[in-house]
């Protein structure tokens, strides 16, 4: 659980906001020292008892432009907040691991049409936290690749489109295994898919057609479940980075959307829809960093 003193409280701080408008007019360069302040409204602080929060807020750490009533990010101040008041104020031994990697799919597409796969390749992301003696721990997966699905109502059999997928996975991971060194762990969990064409050619089995795909330039999100298993080995000895294998099976259910797509011909035009039962299942290589390794 979150600390007490990890929790944060907005307010806006009227005699902050007269001192950096007087320092401004008297030509002063304000608290972030060396440089202009990259704001131009009210400014939101920080109140917090985390001390390493607070050193943080009164050094002038750039992140604190996230705060500016005007700027850009604005509306995602609470999720920046809560992301800095897990980090800093975090149970003592909690460990946050983070890592990158690259992802080998074989999916398998069923609809009316019969079934596809194709292999593919993608890239993803991974952000995990790890409470202090527990054995169940939740994890982040973020993944993007591209792959061909067959379209339905198209009037053309072994009619495919190329789209990019990206998939967000909230897993639940159990830890089979407590070995410092290596471990085994199964997870599962919810997601969800946004797919959209990444190209206007289409493919008619094995090779390429000229025939235009056109759409409204709207995605979609699809729901998603998925189980795996994981297994960590610590591979070095000096810094707490490990390498993951991660097997993974996913299901998405891509259901018949209102908007539709169509396939451009010569003068005709052929409607064509994604619609089916996606089962993927992949293998994620890992390179992770754990944070607040204990030796």
């Amino acid at each position: 659980m979150i600390s007490y003193d990890s929790v944060i409280v907005f307010k806006k701080c009227k005699s902050s906001i007269e001192k950096e408008e007087s320092k401004k007019r008297n030509g002063h360069r304000g608290l972030f020292s060396g440089r202009k302040p990259p704001y131009t409204g009210k400014r939101f602080a920080v109140a917090c008892t985390c001390p390493r929060l607070a050193a943080l807020y009164r050094a002038g750490c750039p992140a604190f432009v996230i705060f500016d009533a005007s700027g850009p990010f604005m509306k995602y101040r609470l999720l920046f907040c809560l992301l800095i008041a897990v980090c800093f104020g975090a149970p003592a031994g909690a460990q946050f691991s983070a890592g990158l990697g690259g992802t080998l799919g074989y999916p398998f597409f069923l609809n009316k049409e019969g079934y596809y796969n194709r292999p593919y390749i993608g890239a993803h992301a991974w952000i995990s936290y790890e409470p202090p003696g527990s054995r169940l721990y939740p994890s982040l997966l973020f993944s993007i690749f591209s792959l061909q699905l067959p379209v339905t109502n198209a009037y053309i059999d072994n009619l495919n489109i190329s789209v990019g997928e990206k998939e967000l996975k909230l897993n639940l991971n159990y830890k089979l295994t407590e070995d410092e060194e290596q471990s085994f762990v199964l997870n599962g969990g919810i997601g969800v898919a946004y797919i959209n064409p990444v190209a206007s050619g289409v493919d008619i089995g094995p090779k390429s057609s000229p025939l235009e795909l056109v759409d409204s330039g709207r995605s979609f999100f699809y729901p998603q479940i998925n189980f795996g298993l994981q297994y960590i080995r610590h591979i070095s000895r000096q810094y707490p980075i490990y390498g993951v294998l991660h097997a993974n099976l996913a299901y998405t259910h891509i259901f018949e959307q209102k908007q539709r797509y169509y396939l451009r011909y010569g003068t005709g035009a052929a409607p064509a829809n994604i619609k089916g039962e996606l089962i993927l299942p992949s293998a994620f290589m890992t390179i992770a960093y754990r944070f607040g390794e204990r030796y």
